[in-house]
Order: structure tokens, then C-alpha cells, then sequence
């Protein structure tokens, strides 16, 4: 589904290109055209997949640290280890998806020294970072510029806030409240027809209740390190980076997390099994547009054709405004034979006011 390329500095995501969708419409994607859903030139330490922890708590920064990677035996894996001056050992491993999918598996786990004694742990995860956004400066008349936001849990808030709004002020949620806890899905960034979405595990205390490690969500404007050539012809170095702080308790010295990170279309049967469809902007008709979308996904099943999917919506919606249809047209013919009767006088009427109506 996609070329990923991963970096020991930070054992971060380093770029990402989708291979099944180019940037020339109506051309197949190949070497040098594919959609960069994770574009390069983000700066060092911001970058997809980056961990950030204070120099205190390890002895330094595992974002500017050269981890150790080896590829998983199994081949769908890379697992990155990074031994800290303090005696911490933090390992981050990120597995590829099932065919066809666009979601990266990482799991995150931290053992802590002999002789620490420690309870949690605490460290940024870096999700979206230097999405590609340029698909929304297409020049569409009413096109909603890139935006991002978060996603949340049990009937849960869905916020988000455009490109031009977070350079004036980042997007942040507190989830360290105890009825806010394990709320947040997902931190995503998004343009016209792609998304990218760092998505949490769900999880349950001893008591079965929510429970989560996410303390605050973070989304914000970012400048990447070069300029990127919009498909309107103009360049900028625009884009925005998702994170989230989180507190991990550990268990006898040790603790593991699981997140997913979603780099793909806008499409909803990827995005249903993450349940972050609400990243799909259907705008002010969304209700109407989400019917549309699945009529038109079931027709294309039974018939295996895009085409004759879209003219059979059309009869099935035209038949289904039939009602109303005919009752227009019988309102317009009562109106037409009304007028028919009064015409000789409007006639008349012109002919005797001739020179006042022109």
C-alpha cells in the first residue's frame, strides 16, 4: 500500500508515499508522482512516531538519540532499542498492516532500572506530523482549507480547527481529569481526500472502568524545513504536527502501549475499523452525504461497477423525489391554466397602458 522510510535519529517515521494514488489525475502512480502522505523536511525531533521525554527522567532526549534497529524475523517489522544514560531501556516496534491496509502498528514499551523507583512514566508520542495537505488548495470554489483535530471516545467531543486558525494558536485538550480519562481516540490532520491519525488503545482499569494514558492531546501549526509546490502552482512550507503527552504506570519495572497510526485515503471502510470515520468531512449535509456514500458503495458490490452504480443512485433518488416532483408539476399547470384565464385581460390592460409601461 505505501514505501515507508524510517530513521534511527528519533527511530521516527522519516517520509511516507501512498502507491496506489498519484499526484497527476487521471495518470498511474509510479516513482516520482505518488501521493507523499508524510512528507520530508519535517524537523529533526518533530517528526511521525518521535518519543520526547525530559533529559531528567532519562539522562537524555530519546528524539535526538540514535536508536538501534533490526528488522522483526518475520519480516513485517522494524524494533527500535535505545539503552539511556540512566539505565532505561525504551523499545519502540513498528509493524506493517494487513494487505491493503494503511495503518502502522507501534508499540511502545519501557523497562526502568534496577534500582528505580519510579510508578509511571511520562513522554510525548509524536502522531501526524507534515501531513500531505496541498490536495486542498486545488482551487475548488467553496474547498475547505487542511485541517486537524481530535477524536473521542463514548458519545465524546469531535473537535477540529483549520490550518490558517492553528498558526494563530495551537489546538489542546486536557485529558488528565479523572472523567476525562482514556476519552481521546485519536489526534488527526487532515486535507481534502487524505489523513493521517495517531489512534490510542482502549483500554480498563482492575475495575473495568475507561482508562487511558493520554494526559494531553496537542495539535499544531508547524513550517517545514523546505518549501513544497502546491498543485496551484504557488509553494509553502505549511503543515501541522499532532502529539500526544502520556502517563504510563508501570508494573514491576516495566510497561507497554499500543497506538496505530493511519496514513491513507479519506475513505470510510479504512477508516470504520480504526472508528475515526468522523475525519471524513461530508460538510453541512453530512446525514444526506453519509446515506449517498453507503447506497452508493452497496450498488457498486452488487453490480461491480462504479458507473452503473452512480446511474442506478440516480434513478433510486429521482424515484424517490417522484413524489414531490409531481406535485411541482401539478402546481405549476394549475398556475399555467389560471394565467391562461386571466390573459385577455392582461392584454387589454397592456394596450390601454401601452405608453405607461414603456
Amino acid at each position: 500500500a505505501y514505501r515507508a522510510v524510517l530513521t534511527s535519529r528519533g527511530a521516527a517515521l522519516l517520509e511516507m508515499e501512498l502507491k496506489g494514488f498519484s499526484l497527476e489525475p487521471g495518470e498511474p502512480a509510479g516513482p516520482g508522482n505518488r501521493v507523499p502522505i508524510l512528507r520530508k523536511g519535517v524537523p529533526k525531533g518533530s517528526r511521525a512516531l518521535t518519543l520526547i521525554a525530559r533529559p531528567e527522567d532519562f539522562g537524555a532526549d530519546p528524539a535526538h538519540q540514535v536508536w538501534q534497529a533490526a528488522r522483526d524475523a518475520d519480516g513485517r517489522g522494524v524494533t527500535f532499542t535505545l539503552e539511556t544514560p540512566r539505565g532505561w531501556t525504551i523499545t519502540k516496534r513498528v509493524t506493517l498492516p494487513d494487505p491493503g491496509g494503511y495503518d502502522l502498528g507501534v508499540e511502545l514499551s519501557f523497562r526502568a532500572p534496577p534500582d528505580s523507583s519510579a510508578d509511571s512514566v511520562r513522554y510525548t508520542l509524536v502522531g501526524p506530523a507534515g501531513p500531505y495537505i496541498a490536495d486542498s488548495y486545488r482551487g475548488i470554489i467553496g474547498a475547505e482549507p487542511p485541517a486537524g483535530g481530535f477524536v473521542e471516545r463514548r458519545g465524546g467531543e469531535f473537535e477540529q480547527r483549520d490550518i490558517t486558525k492553528l498558526q494563530d494558536e495551537a489546538l489542546r485538550h486536557g485529558y488528565a481529569d479523572e472523567l476525562r480519562r482514556g476519552q481521546l481516540r485519536a489526534v488527526f490532520a487532515r486535507g481534502a481526500y487524505f489523513v493521517c491519525a495517531l489512534v490510542t488503545e482502549e483500554r480498563a482499569d482492575a475495575a473495568g472502568r475507561p482508562a487511558g494514558t493520554v494526559v494531553e492531546a496537542e495539535l499544531r501549526a508547524i513550517d517545514l524545513d523546505r518549501p513544497v509546490e502546491r498543485p496551484d502552482g504557488e509553494s509553502s512550507r505549511e503543515s501541522m504536527r499532532g502529539a500526544l503527552l502520556c502517563e504510563l504506570p508501570l508494573s514491576t519495572g516495566g510497561a507497554t502501549e499500543l497506538y496505530r497510526l493511519y496514513a491513507g485515503p479519506n475513505a470510510l471502510d479504512a477508516l470504520r475499523p480504526l472508528q475515526i470515520e468522523e475525519t471524513v468531512n461530508f460538510g453541512f449535509f453530512g446525514i444526506i452525504g453519509r446515506f449517498l456514500m453507503w447506497l452508493m458503495k452497496a450498488l457498486e458490490g452488487l453490480v461491480g461497477s462504479y458507473g452503473v452504480a452512480i446511474m442506478l443512485m440516480t434513478v433510486i433518488v429521482r424515484a424517490c423525489l417522484l413524489p414531490v416532483s409531481y406535485r411541482t408539476q401539478l402546481g405549476m399547470q394549475r398556475y399555467t391554466k389560471k394565467l391562461q384565464k386571466i390573459k385577455p385581460q392582461l392584454e387589454e390592460l397592456e394596450k390601454r397602458y401601452a405608453c405607461l409601461l414603456y
